[in-house]
C-alpha cells in the first residue's frame, strides 16, 4: 500500500522511475501510479518532482492524462493518474509500422496537444512513442512531464533537444531553432519515425536511421 492505493501490477518502467496499475480504496478505482524513488541526496530529484506535479496540474486538455493525486513517503514519492488499457504507441509500433489513416488518427491529436502545450509556455523534451498512451477506444494521451519546462514569454527554445528524446533526434541546427520550428520539426521526425523504421535523409538535421 502507498497512500490509499494498494499496488496491483508493475506496468511500465523507465530510467529513474516505476508505472503501477493500482486499486484506489477511497474511490474504487482503477489508477495509475508513478513511483520515484527517494535517493540519499535528492534534492535535484525533489525539484522535477515538484516541477511535473505542478505542471501537470496546471494542464487540461481531452489528451493529457489528468493528475488525480500525488505525494510522498519517507522511501518514495509517486504521481497518481487516469489509467488506461491500450499500452502505449511503442507496443503498437512492435507490431509494424502504421497505416497512413492510422498516422493520421494518432498523430492530429499529439500535434494539437503541443499545441497546447505551447500555449501555456511548456515544452515537454521527452516526447516519444513510449510516453504517448493508449485507451481502450484506441486515443492517444501524452504523458510522462518529468523533463518538462516551463518558459517565461516570450522565450524561445534555442534548440530542438528542448522537445525531443536523444535517441529520436540528432545534430540540430541550434541557429534555426526557435520553439515553435523546434516542435514542428520535432513531430515531423517522430511521425516519419512511427511511419517507417528508417528516418528520411532529406530532412536536413536527422540521422538516416532511428535507434529506437
Amino acid at each position: 500500500m502507498i497512500g490509499a492505493y494498494r499496488l496491483t501490477e508493475r506496468v511500465g518502467k523507465g530510467g529513474f522511475s516505476e508505472v503501477w496499475s493500482a486499486w484506489d480504496t477511497h474511490l474504487h478505482r482503477l489508477v495509475a501510479i508513478k513511483l520515484v524513488p527517494r535517493a540519499g541526496n535528492d534534492a535535484h530529484s525533489t525539484i522535477q518532482f515538484g516541477r511535473e506535479a505542478t505542471i501537470v496540474t496546471r494542464l487540461e486538455h481531452p489528451h493529457i492524462l489528468p493528475l488525480f493525486d500525488f505525494g510522498e513517503t519517507p522511501e518514495i514519492r509517486y504521481l497518481v493518474m487516469r489509467y488506461v488499457t491500450g499500452g502505449s504507441l511503442a507496443d503498437r509500433l512492435a507490431h509494424g509500422p502504421l497505416s497512413p489513416s492510422e498516422l493520421v488518427r494518432y498523430m492530429m491529436p499529439v500535434a494539437e496537444t503541443l499545441d497546447y502545450i505551447h500555449e501555456q509556455h511548456i515544452v515537454h523534451r521527452d516526447l516519444k512513442p513510449s510516453n504517448i498512451l493508449l485507451d481502450a477506444q484506441d486515443l492517444p494521451y501524452v504523458t510522462d512531464f518529468g523533463l518538462a519546462a516551463v518558459l517565461c514569454p516570450p522565450a524561445q527554445i534555442s534548440t530542438v533537444l528542448a522537445f525531443c528524446s536523444m535517441s529520436y533526434l540528432r545534430e540540430v541546427n541550434p541557429t534555426k531553432a526557435g520553439s515553435h520550428w523546434g516542435c514542428a520539426r520535432f513531430l515531423t521526425a517522430n511521425t516519419f519515425r512511427i511511419f517507417s523504421p528508417r528516418m528520411p535523409g532529406s530532412l536536413p538535421g536527422l540521422t538516416r536511421s532511428c535507434d529506437s
